[in-house]
């Protein structure tokens, strides 16, 4: 049978046996590693009616997603295929087979994990359907003229059904070599396997195998001087237990007389933060050298600092091997590589490491690159004080100019600073490897060990952290596994740290018994963005508290920092826990001072960039049997709440300040007065005519003078340019108002407003109109209109309580307008008149609507 040698490159080979011939192919790169994704072949191999083609391999060390496909070229649907690192494992076939012709396809079915590989080095051949032998059973074969030869079962990889007796003779002017990959025999059915010959060293050698998977863990190599007989007789049965043998016979040149050497070998001793190179020659351009002998040995004189060692390595299976010690704990300091072991890190648990390479003279692959670096497993400083003279510093693991940190760390930086400076904390480089075991961590912590931020992946949102806190802890913890593939390598963490001195805004609030409760909202911190809005806040006397009711959420959201007592000083800090979970419907989340003295900062938390920075609160020395506060999140939505308490305070919690909020309040009670806004003013009083149906403000204000419960029904919601229609009072009485009324939003604007009384019964009315203060700049024009015809008008400028007008007519249209101002705005009180107009049956609906059209410029 001939033998023909085919380097596949990027064609499609079309081949006709001839009955007989047999192809080698390789990937184009072999006998060299390759690297990469396997280039895509394609060989068309014919034979002739009754045969099979099957494919032996003397080598398959590949990436995981590199295969080799063989598809029956009769029928499309008879496929199989190997992939990945076929030599390294006993149970896998080293082989392929269809039955007629095949088309053989190499291609890579995934990415690549970009490892130096052997390659594929495999032989097709035709075989007869009816009776799939590969092998002589009998006979002389010289590997002088064959330099290698599959010694393969019967009907391999499937089982044999041909048994008997065979002698195999092999010969050879130089050395051979039994490559065994597979071997299986039945102790009880079969006769043993026996190789008989003289080894390199002049003895005779007789060695008889018998048992279920002979290697059962790797294949094992026999060498021979010049000639080797083999004897073999399997029974005649089935077995539940596959019978065969898969052996590769290589003629082998005599060992040099000095072996060969490779990269950087002898006893090192590593220096500090160093990188020491070694390996075999040429390692990712050329195969190692046959008969190689390497020994290395690396020595860590370092306390607390631990050897890495990056390996990449990938031999023949059978017969080169590296001996490790000093990688692991003993007794397991040591192990034997062979194979393709792929890329990883080793941590070394002792100080010295020693390896032993060592090949024989056929198969060689690429060999391997260690690179032993010295790792410092020390936190380094570990507290760290940071003030004008030293305002920055870089926390870094590992501390040398290394790849990677050690293994169970357990480091906490401890980070002092001014009360009243910031530390900026920046993430330069945060890649923490993700091991098998546990996880590593990196956290930071307050001065009350609540964890501000923490995250075990490569990947974080923010980049970058504003701590307040004057103590703050960084701390990375990290897995015992001491042995990582690439997919978990992770470079470390750079955290650079400067202080900032804090941008204060300072208030003092003292409360009276005129103020009792006071709002220390940032309105979106527009005043001063990267200010500290600070708040010392004073009770009425000794004996009182003060209470702080937040409104909005704080989490990623503002930096908010309590203390009780008049100064900023760390002992006095609240831990701020409670603040992870505020309560924002219904009764707040409040805090209660120790003392009559509570300091509040507050700042923008601009870390998380997909949130709104905003911070809505307010205090009070009031005590909760005094006082009962209701919190309103959502718009649009009606609220029943019972307060039997002497202050009840509606807020509708919103972050569009730009908007104008509505507030409705309605309630049963003659012992209530409702004031407009956070306060007990008497120009806020609204409740002292009639309550206006729609009030412009976040909050409202009830003083109950009774001690019998009120049941009140709140409603806010955000107005826009639209229509509203109120429901007037049964008996013709109410209020209402402009915009600009006792403003709550800053800055100012101008106002432009138009308000449409409407009497809607059928008949028109007697209406009277009183101005219940003044407008000051803001001025007007009122219309009286009858059945749409307007009938008379009357202008007004800084009308006050003498400002009436009182007409009969259907509708009232009052047109307003003003400049920003605190003090404009209409406050108009309206009621059925004392005149007697004519009757009308043009309008049927017995209720009075009014009409809001507003436009702020």
């Amino acid at each position: 049978m001939s033998t023909y040698l085919i380097v596949l490159t990027n064609l499609v080979l079309f081949l006709f046996a001839n009955g007989l011939d047999s192809i080698e192919f390789t990937n184009p790169e072999f006998p060299n590693p390759y690297w990469g994704p396997i280039s895509r072949n394609q060989i068309n191999y014919t034979v002739p009616d009754g045969y099979g083609t099957i494919i032996l391999f003397r080598q398959f060390l590949v990436s995981s997603k590199d295969c080799v496909f063989i598809c029956s070229a009769n029928n499309r649907s008879e496929c199989d295929n190997l992939c990945g690192d076929v030599m390294d494992h006993r149970s896998v076939k080293k082989a392929l087979r269809v039955k007629g012709s095949a088309s053989i396809t190499v291609v890579s079915t995934g990415s690549s994990d970009y490892c130096f590989h052997s390659g594929v080095f495999g032989v097709i051949m035709p075989y007869k359907v009816t009776n799939p032998g590969y092998s002589t059973c009998s006979g002389v074969i010289d590997l002088s003229v064959e330099s290698f030869y599959f010694l393969v079962s019967h009907n391999y990889p499937e089982n044999m059904f041909q048994f008997g007796p065979c002698n195999v003779h092999f010969q050879s002017l130089k050395r051979i070599r039994l490559a065994i990959y597979f071997l299986s025999t039945s102790v009880t059915l079969d006769k043993p396997f026996v190789v008989t010959g003289i080894s390199p060293n002049g003895n005779w050698n007789n060695q008889s195998f018998s048992g279920k998977y002979v290697n059962d863990g790797d294949p094992f190599a026999l060498y021979y001087s010049k000639n080797v007989s083999i004897s073999y007789e399997f029974a005649k049965a089935n077995t539940t237990v596959q019978r065969g043998f898969y052996i590769l016979v290589d003629e082998v040149e005599d060992p040099p007389v000095t072996p060969a050497s490779c990269y950087n070998e002898g006893d090192y001793v590593l220096k500090a933060g160093e990188l020491r190179w070694v390996g075999t020659n040429g390692y990712g351009k050329i195969n190692y050298d046959s008969y190689s002998d390497c020994y290395f040995k690396v020595t860590n004189p370092f306390k607390n600092h631990l050897s890495l060692i990056d390996l990449s390595y990938e031999s023949e299976k059978c017969c080169d091997t590296m001996d490790f010690d000093g990688v692991g704990i003993a007794p397991y300091s040591g192990g034997t590589y062979q194979g393709a072991q792929y890329s990883f890190w080793n941590f070394a648990q002792n100080s010295t490491v020693s390896m032993h390479f060592q090949s024989d003279g056929v198969i060689n692959g690429p060999g391997f690159s260690a690179k032993f670096y010295d790792i410092d497993c020390t936190c380094g400083l570990m507290k760290i004080q940071l003030n004008d003279s030293n305002p920055a510093y870089t926390i870094r693991q590992p501390t040398l100019n290394s790849p990677t940190y050690c293994p169970s760390l357990n480091c906490a930086w401890n980070v002092t600073f001014p009360v009243d400076y910031n530390l900026q904390i920046g993430f330069q480089k945060l890649n923490l490897r993700q091991p098998t075991n546990g996880q590593d961590v990196l956290s930071v912590m307050d001065s009350f060990g609540n964890i501000v931020k923490q995250t075990a992946s490569s990947n974080t949102d923010p980049t970058s952290l504003l701590s307040t806190s004057a103590l703050t802890t960084i701390s990375l913890s990290t897995s015992s596994d001491i042995s990582f593939i690439p997919a978990q390598y992770g470079s470390g963490v750079i955290v650079n740290m400067t202080i900032v001195k804090k941008d204060i805004i300072h208030r003092e609030i003292k409360f009276t018994d005129q103020l009792m409760f006071y709002d220390i909202s940032t309105n979106l911190f527009k005043a001063r963005p990267s200010g500290t809005y600070e708040f010392l806040v004073s009770a009425r006397d000794s004996t009182k508290f003060v209470t702080i009711y937040f409104f909005y959420i704080t989490n990623q959201i503002s930096h908010v920092d309590i203390f009780n007592g008049d100064n900023p000083d760390p002992s006095l800090k609240v831990n701020p826990q409670f603040l992870q979970n505020i309560t924002r419907t219904g009764s707040p989340t409040t805090y209660t001072s120790t003392g009559p003295v509570l300091l509040i900062r507050v700042q923008r938390n601009t870390d998380y960039k997909n949130f709104g920075q905003d911070f809505q609160a307010m205090v009070t020395d009031l005590t909760s049997s005094e006082l009962k506060v209701h919190n309103t999140p959502t718009p649009g939505k009606y609220y029943e709440v019972v307060s039997d308490r002497e202050f009840t305070i509606f807020h509708a919690d919103d972050i569009y300040y730009d908007k104008q909020l509505i507030s409705s309040l309605a309630y049963s009670s003659d012992t209530a007065e409702v004031f407009k806004g956070l306060t007990l003013a008497d120009s806020n009083l609204l409740s002292k005519y009639t309550l206006p149906t729609y009030i412009f403000d976040r909050y409202l204000v009830v003083r109950n003078n009774a001690s019998s419960s009120i049941t009140y029904n709140y409603y806010f919601n955000i107005l826009g340019n639209i229509q509203i229609p109120l429901t007037a009072n049964p008996k013709l009485i109410g209020t209402v108002m402009t915009s600009d009324y006792l403003p709550y939003l800053l800055p100012y604007t101008n106002t432009s407003q138009q308000i449409s009384i409407d009497l809607t019964d059928g008949e028109e009315k007697g209406m009277y109109i009183e101005f219940l203060k003044s407008s000051n700049a803001g001025q007007g024009v009122i219309h009286a209109e009858s059945f749409g015809k307007r009938i008379s008008s009357k202008s007004f400028s800084g009308a006050n309580g003498t400002f009436t007008m009182e007409l009969c007519c259907t509708e009232i249209v009052i047109q307003y307008s003003a400049p920003p101002g605190p003090d404009n705005g209409l406050y108009i009180l309206y009621k059925g008149g004392n005149l007697i107009c004519k009757n009308s049956s043009r309008l049927s609906l017995g209720n009075l609507l009014v009409l809001f059209f507003l436009l702020i410029i």
